[in-house]
């Protein structure tokens, strides 16, 4: 798997989510309030722009990213401290 940090402002604007429009994806927060907060809003816009996406939540990082690959994710993203700090993603594929 490859790490890719994408500004969150960059991926809505510029909208190179055409790219990903076909593929189904996960979004991953740590497990505090602002990580899940934020998953939230980066999973409503993947929404508005046409990417299913789920969010596995209450259990552990590493369960919630088996439960994305079965689940069949083509991708999953990531959200952390750094990445709510920073307004970004890490986008696993």
């Amino acid at each position: 798997m490859t790490h890719e940090r994408l500004d969150i402002v960059n991926l809505i604007e510029n909208n190179p989510l055409e790219k990903l429009s076909k593929l189904e994806g996960a979004v991953v927060p740590l497990k505090d309030e602002l990580s899940e907060e934020y998953g939230l809003e980066i999973l409503t816009k993947l929404r508005q722009n046409n990417i299913f996406a789920e969010m596995p939540t209450n259990e552990s990082l590493n369960k919630r990213m088996k439960k994305a690959d079965k689940l069949g994710a083509k991708f999953a993203i990531i959200i952390g401290e750094t990445e709510v700090k920073n307004k970004s993603v890490t986008v696993k594929n």
